[in-house]
């Protein structure tokens, strides 16, 4: 025979199950999400580690547990970079692309920066999960030591994505004086191709990239800052954009990511893709 206690643990149990069943809909609802118990995440195309269709990546995880911590199931819109971040904010957050596209309820990968964001209002730029640097990485039999640019320019070649911060502040470097070995890729993934291929003695990027595209195995290879001089920016956080009208939305991202850094999943992630983990810096805080 049935206990009181257990009939009563069992009613309970089901009245919870009940009103969670009639509150996940308010849920989603009151989280301004475009359809209802449906997170849709944008992550860009073709950007190892972080998102690649066929292999995952860091960013892809990330995206896949804050929908598991909102109670809600993931669905990725696969983005293609346009020429300019704000482009990408206004076709796969805020507007939608000319061609037609159902916009995302959020995107990762944006570049946190007040200065930036007053640019683009109708966003906001929040939750930074991670801190990037500019780094190169280098074939260390090649270059045993490396502290600045020197020897990039006597006699070894050094790889770079064509188009991007790297190659714009190498390019014009010392007038120049770099150029005939600055070698030109069409992203990372290439460049760190030829790194291994002995093609280039190194590839400067964002750390990483650098450090999750050359793998698990990093032997005879080293990934470190340098001396730098000129106008680069070496320092950014890379976080989420959410349209500016849904205030639920955002703060619920914000003390999801800032949970996932608190409790060691953001780093579990990055591991898991071969890159250390830099947690993101405080407002205020010296690069």
């Amino acid at each position: 025979m049935m206990g009181t206690g257990t009939l009563s643990a069992r009613r309970l149990t089901g009245w919870i199950v009940l009103v969670a069943a009639l509150l996940l809909p308010g849920l989603a609802q009151a989280l301004e999400v475009k359809h209802p118990g449906v997170l849709r995440v944008a992550v860009y195309k073709e950007f190892a580690p972080f998102s690649d269709q066929d292999s995952g990546g860091i960013d892809v995880d990330i995206a896949r547990a804050l929908a598991d911590k909102l109670g809600l199931k993931l669905d990725l819109a696969w983005a293609e970079a346009d020429e300019k971040v704000e482009d990408d904010l206004r076709n796969y957050v805020w507007k939608g692309h000319y061609m037609g596209n159902e916009i995302a309820d959020l995107m990762l990968h944006m570049p946190v920066d007040p200065v930036f964001n007053e640019r683009v209002k109708q966003v906001k730029l929040i939750a930074p999960y991670y801190a990037e640097n500019l780094m190169v990485a280098r074939d260390t039999k090649r270059i045993p030591k490396l502290e600045n640019l020197e020897p990039f320019f006597q006699n070894h070649d050094i790889g770079v994505e064509v188009g991007g911060g790297s190659d714009t502040f190498l390019m014009a470097l010392y007038a120049g004086r770099m150029r005939d070995h600055i070698k030109h890729f069409k992203n990372h993934e290439q460049a760190i191709a030829a790194l291994r291929k002995g093609e280039v003695s190194a590839v400067m990027g964002p750390r990483t990239e650098l450090e999750g595209l050359l793998g698990a195995d990093k032997s005879g290879y080293s990934v470190n800052a340098i001396e730098m001089t000129g106008p680069v920016l070496s320092f950014w956080q890379p976080g989420v954009a959410v349209k500016a009208d849904k205030p639920q939305l955002i703060e619920a991202i914000k003390q999801a990511v800032d949970g996932m850094v608190a409790s060691g999943q953001m780093a579990e992630i990055f591991a898991k893709h071969h890159a250390r983990y830099n947690a993101p810096r405080v407002e205020g805080a010296p690069h």
